[in-house]
């Protein structure tokens, strides 16, 4: 039982700020693969498209 005894106010908030600065961390790594991943091709333009940019029907 002498480990509840160690349990203390400090300990929790230590706890709660390490797995902020996780999170933070694996946030991060995240987003930076999200922003520098490839995109895909962008699909061809339709034809009504193109006629709609003119300004004709």
């Amino acid at each position: 039982m002498e480990f509840l005894h160690s349990l203390t106010p400090d300990f929790f908030d230590a706890l709660v700020l390490a797995v902020i600065i996780i999170g933070l961390a694996l946030a991060a790594v995240r987003l930076y693969s999200d922003f520098t991943r490839k995109l895909p091709p962008q699909p061809p333009e339709q034809k009504h498209d193109l006629i709609d940019r003119q300004g004709r029907p």
